[in-house]
């Protein structure tokens, strides 16, 4: 699979498959970056934290309720850390949640640094908030791709799943949309997010012919990663799921790519998991949440197994040299004992990393090839 849901983005970066090879420390390809762990809305499924008071108490036994807060991280350690980034090297930047990107206070302010940088960005949200200033800025960025998380099929499934006014359907909607205008490039994607729960496993159908409506030009679909792992969902809630996928390819599969992750994901809450030791993901990727903290990845944000370390009282540059120690000690197969959608990923890698500095090359140039030829 090509694209954003590729399971083989590393062979476009030998140089850091070599580093792994030769178990050297390395700075991040990528920063996940959650500014803002507040939310604006509350779905039902969310690991990170945002409840409502009538919710019960065993959501706070969430994995990423841990060290969860409501905060926004302050302007001036944001600006350091996108100087930091830049020193770097850094290839990419994923702003995400956590809570909603785009109430975070100084978003603006993100997307002209990182204008200015030229870095690749892309963007996850819910949308409600993406005004038309705000529209324009993130369109300065070398912005690659968008998704909106609509997680539903209608309006009352969409207020009922996501617990806010109907009203937000229409301006995530509205957001997918005008995102899909703001394209200009033919490299920049624009997709629509759905997380299966308990409400909304009967509406992907829908939400399809939505998204190709709405100009988007790929779909999302994965299971909600929850304490009660597969046994929440309804009986047949599943396979319904990956039936409505299916039908949704061929009906729709001329205008949007429908990426079916169902079944990966199933898999992935049943092994509950991993049966190697080398996470290949945490030496390329990390979370830098709103807390001031660093994380190996979203599965593990706002965990104690995944803190990577603090950056409240020092630079990121600083914290990830100082934390080498942790790179080196840690064990997928003792910390990850539970769902890792970046599983696939890494059993890749560690292919890949087997291979020769010729043959990685080699396998990197044929991709870029046939993803080349999906733009066309």
């Amino acid at each position: 699979m090509s694209g954003p849901y590729s399971t083989q983005k590393l062979v476009h970066h030998p140089e850091a498959l070599e580093a792994m090879r030769q178990g050297r420390g390395q700075p991040p390809t990528q920063i996940h970056f959650m500014p803002a762990l507040a939310c604006n809305q509350h779905c039902t499924f969310c690991s990170y934290g945002h409840r409502l008071e009538h919710d019960g108490p065993e959501q706070l036994k969430w994995k990423n309720m841990e060290l969860m807060s409501d905060a926004f991280m302050p302007l001036a350690k944001m600006r350091e850390c996108v100087a930091d980034w830049k020193e770097m090297g850094v290839k990419a930047i994923e702003l995400t949640g956590g809570g909603e990107p785009l109430i975070y206070p100084y978003v603006d302010e993100f997307f002209d640094l990182v204008a200015q940088w030229g870095v690749d960005l892309a963007l996850v949200t819910n949308g409600t908030a993406l005004t038309t200033d705000r529209l324009s800025r993130f369109r300065n960025t070398n912005w690659k791709w968008a998704r909106v998380s609509i997680d539903a099929g209608t309006q009352t499934s969409y207020a009922m799943t996501r617990r806010v006014p109907p009203i937000h359907w229409l301006k995530a909607w509205a957001a997918v949309r005008e995102l899909a205008r703001a394209k200009t490039r033919p490299d920049q994607r624009v997709g629509v997010g759905y997380v299966v729960d308990t409400h909304n496993y009967n509406g992907i159908y829908e939400a399809a012919e939505l998204a190709v409506d709405h100009g988007a030009d790929n779909m999302r679909i994965a299971l909600a990663f929850t304490p009660q792992n597969l046994a929440r969902f309804p009986t047949g809630a599943v396979e319904g799921a990956i039936g409505q996928a299916a039908q949704a390819k061929v009906d729709f599969g001329k205008h949007v790519q429908i990426n079916d992750l169902v079944a990966e994901r199933r898999d992935n809450i049943e092994l509950q998991g991993q049966d190697y030791k080398f996470c290949a993901v945490k030496e390329v990727l990390c979370v830098v949440g709103g807390d001031q903290n660093v994380y190996t990845c979203c599965t593990l944000a706002f965990n104690s197994k995944g803190l990577i370390g603090s950056i409240k009282d020092q630079s990121f540059k600083q914290m990830w040299w100082l934390e080498q120690t942790f790179f080196r000690d840690h064990d997928a197969r003792k910390i990850c004992n539970m769902p890792c959608l970046y599983e696939k990923r890494n059993k890749v890698a560690l292919e890949l990393i087997k291979l020769t500095r010729f043959e990685t090359d080699l396998i990197a140039a044929e991709d870029k090839l046939a993803i080349h030829k999906n733009f066309i």
